[in-house]
């Protein structure tokens, strides 16, 4: 703009241009420029609007590479194509009589032809330590898809004092873990819901202990808040966001944290966080579910 009134000033000092020439000209260039500055805004703006979309696809490819993981882990070799378990398993129930182990697997037989409440109804004619086991095997993959889904209906309506401690047992059989953790982390909070997950809190790889962390969170366990808090210093972002969410759905606040936000910003927030629980964890009251 300097240079070109000093050109606007030596021509008219000339006579090459008049005033009003001079006037248009120069509203022109005025707006020329508003024009160029709102293009450099829209410019910044679409910059900004790439890097985030390029964060997001990595966040995502990260969640896809971690399913593809733990599908490879899975282990169908167990499966049969009637997709009950085997009549063999369930002749060997301890603890049954001939009459009653043929009611068990009359049962598994016509599970899958039910309807789901129906699959419920009668799943109580069994207690929860006979049942439970059978239906942890009918959802291994390569079950029949309806039977499959009934069996983890009934899982999901069983009280959580009688079902978490046999499910626990399951939790480390990585062909039924991933849902047998969902089916305990939509149960109602309890103490045996609660010390099933803390048993495999610190075992397998970081994908699963921030998937039972934030399990733990969510069945209100303060311990699973302080798990949390330790991966928001992870260098990854599909994990710092698991860690993030979990810690706001169970508390309320973010303390300022933003995933993608720079190392430094991170950093300082998450020491946000520690100081946080240092002062106030051990007597945090969940809000009620």
């Amino acid at each position: 703009m300097k240079r070109f009134a000093a050109v606007v000033l030596a021509a008219v000092g000339t006579g090459c241009a008049t005033s009003g020439s001079v006037d248009d000209l120069t509203g022109r260039v005025i707006a020329l420029e508003g024009v160029l500055e709102a293009n450099e805004k829209a410019l910044g703006k679409s910059i900004e609007h790439m890097h985030t979309v390029e964060r997001d696809v990595k966040s995502v490819e990260f969640r896809l590479a971690d399913l593809r993981r733990r599908v490879d882990r899975l282990d169908s070799g167990n499966a049969t194509p009637s997709g009950i378990p085997d009549i063999d398993e369930i002749a060997g129930a301890p603890g049954l009589s001939a009459e009653e182990r043929e009611k068990l697997a009359a049962y598994f037989k016509q599970l899958g032809a039910w309807a789901p409440e129906k699959a419920v109804e009668c799943a109580l004619d069994f207690p929860a330590t006979v049942l439970i086991p059978h239906l942890i095997s009918a959802i291994r993959p390569g079950r029949e898809a309806a039977t499959r889904s009934n069996a983890l209906h009934v899982l999901s309506k069983w009280r959580p004092a009688e079902a978490a401690p046999i499910l626990e047992r399951g939790l480390s059989d990585g062909s039924v873990r991933g849902d047998l953790l969902r089916l305990l982390e939509a149960m109602e909070p309890h103490d045996e819901v609660r010390q099933a997950l803390l048993k495999h809190s610190a075992e397998g790889d970081e994908s699963w202990r921030i998937s039972v962390a934030a399990a733990l969170a969510r069945a209100q366990s303060r311990e699973g808040l302080r798990l949390l808090i330790a991966f928001l210093h992870s260098e990854d972002p599909g994990r710092r966001t698991v860690a993030i969410e979990a810690l706001k759905e169970a508390t309320g606040f973010d303390l300022g944290y933003k995933t993608y936000a720079g190392k430094d910003d991170r950093k300082a927030a998450t020491e946000k966080w520690e100081s946080w629980w240092s002062q106030n964890g051990e007597s945090f009251v969940f809000r009620r579910r």
